[in-house]
């Protein structure tokens, strides 16, 4: 079930999404970057949360760093990652308008893959 708070986080992905809403490029990039590091830090507590009450990682890649690692692991591969996908992004930006309209549709994307994982993760909590 969907609560407002849900339609705002969804609402707020897709806003963030628009990039004819601010004339320079950072600050085109910031918001959809943030919601992609939120993301992250919520898809890391709620994975967290189902492992110590029993859960298992679905993501063969998480699961394996998870095995090397532990959670040190996978909170510092999630760094990296992020990390690359800002520079990555910042490059991109001053490639010009469409370069940057191509970046931000794909962190967007990412962003609304991790949404869905986040709220997933959320719903296994409530039934467990």
């Amino acid at each position: 079930m969907l609560t407002a708070g849900t339609h705002e986080r969804s609402t707020l992905v897709l806003q963030s999404c628009d990039v004819q809403q601010v004339e320079n490029p950072g600050n085109r990039l910031r918001m959809p970057l943030v919601i992609l590091a939120v993301l992250q830090v919520l898809d890391i507590a709620t994975t967290h949360h189902l492992l110590q009450v029993g859960g298992v990682e679905g993501n063969p890649i998480a699961a394996a760093l998870l095995a090397l690692g532990g959670f040190t692991a996978l909170i510092i591969a999630k760094g990296v990652i992020l990390a690359g996908i800002a520079v990555k992004a910042a490059l991109v930006a001053r490639l010009g308008d469409e370069a940057l309209a191509r970046a931000l549709r794909r962190i967007c994307v990412v962003a609304i893959i991790y949404t869905a994982v986040v709220g997933w993760n959320t719903y296994l909590m409530t039934v467990r």
